[in-house]
């Protein structure tokens, strides 16, 4: 079945409008109500904010399952354009999307089998707390005999996610096999994280006697927690997407207190127990900050701040009377435009990944990134330092 560009778009902006219910003890904030069971309450009556990243991520699912539902190959739509949609600005298919969706396409579907995708499924056997039950809507299915995969597409370029232990596609998991589970003999699964744009792809399996251990003994005890007046308030990873983060007084507390704990010279161990918390505290920081503005913005006092201008660069305004100008007073053109190649990432969403240009190693130069430092439970390989040489 196949469908025209004009159909395509319609298809799209059709689902895009579509309101699609969320939980509020969804599997994608399942890693922090199952670690801080107390957010679940403290961030009742607080807005929930959106990015352009977070529709551009939507724009993504949406155009993999219209490529999925269609069996069209993404080329098919390069140049598409959906206008003004959810607030944004036009969303266009460009090669950069046309690759990257078309590779998790085509990885999702290597497995064959039965094939599900964008499906709420529902796991409040588990996840029952009296106000609210878990629910969530999965990317990407495959059942196959005793083994289901599931497949999730993160499309931002943000911070890698991995398969192990992951709790968003456990609780998936366990609401595929409450769905699926009197259709199929399931012994186990498959979970896939695809993130196309960061060139990630990692696969983890775990069986169905060790999903349902981890429901009742991890998951089950936390939902109850959640409606706990005493539930615990716990600070991590979690905290990001936690729309009280910035008014919490435990991290808020943790961030101001992590200086008082070292009062002599710190040894490297206590280095490596403060480092953790950097990022954070500069997060927060800004955080912060932004929370202060927009109160003010409002028309709410914050102490006595105010809200003023703040500085701006001069920018020229009719730029044709600018250039008649600057002809005027003989300047070639050279001199008129500051002239610079595109960037690689630009080059990719006009010429796709695959284009030969990138497969030339003359052409395309990696060198060395800048050392950086991760916690030891990053998967990445620790670089060799030849002490010798760094000091020659």
């Amino acid at each position: 079945m196949t469908i025209s560009m004009e159909e395509a778009v319609k298809w799209m902006r059709t689902t895009l409008l579509e309101e699609t219910p969320h939980s509020a003890l969804g599997a994608s904030s399942g890693d922090r109500w199952l670690n801080c069971p107390a957010s679940y309450n403290a961030q009742k009556g607080l807005e929930d904010t959106t990015s352009v990243f977070a529709a551009e991520g939507t724009f993504a699912h949406v155009f993999s399952e219209l490529l999925r539902t269609f069996e069209m190959p993404a080329k098919d739509f390069l140049g598409m354009k959906i206008p003004k949609c959810k607030g944004y600005e036009d969303f266009e298919v460009d090669m950069e999307m046309v690759d990257n969706i078309q590779g998790f396409v085509d990885r999702a579907g290597e497995f064959g089998g039965d094939a599900f995708f964008e499906i709420t499924v529902d796991y409040s056997r588990w996840v029952d707390n009296g106000e609210v039950q878990g629910f969530g809507t999965m990317d990407d299915i495959r059942m196959k005999e005793a083994i289901c995969k599931v497949t999730d597409l993160k499309y931002g370029k943000g911070k890698p996610v991995f398969a192990e232990e992951n709790t968003q596609q456990k609780l998936y998991c366990l609401g595929v096999y409450e769905e699926y589970g009197h259709l199929y003999d399931f012994e186990g699964f498959i979970i896939a994280i695809d993130q196309p744009r960061l060139d990630s792809y990692t696969t983890w399996e775990i069986s169905l006697e060790d999903l349902l251990e981890w429901a009742e003994t991890i998951v089950r005890p936390a939902v109850v927690e959640t409606i706990a007046t005493d539930a615990p308030f716990n600070v991590g990873d979690w905290c990001g997407f936690c729309r009280a983060r910035t008014r919490c007084a435990t991290r808020i507390t943790l961030m101001l207190d992590i200086y008082k704990k070292h009062k002599t010279v710190a040894t490297n161990d206590d280095l490596a127990l403060i480092l953790p918390m950097f990022a954070d505290i500069k997060k927060w920081m800004t955080e912060s900050d932004e929370l202060a503005l927009s109160e003010l913005a409002k028309g709410n006092k914050v102490g006595d701040y105010k809200m003023v201008a703040g500085r701006s660069s001069r920018v020229w305004g009719d730029e044709a009377r600018v250039v008649k100008a600057l002809k005027k007073a003989k300047l070639k053109v050279g001199e008129m435009y500051n002239k610079k190649l595109i960037g690689m990432g630009q080059a990719e969403k006009l010429l796709g990944k695959t284009h030969d240009i990138f497969l030339d190693s003359d052409v395309v130069l990696k060198p060395s990134g800048k050392p950086t430092m991760v916690p030891g439970s990053d998967k990445r390989e620790s670089l060799a330092i030849n002490v010798e040489e760094e000091f020659s």
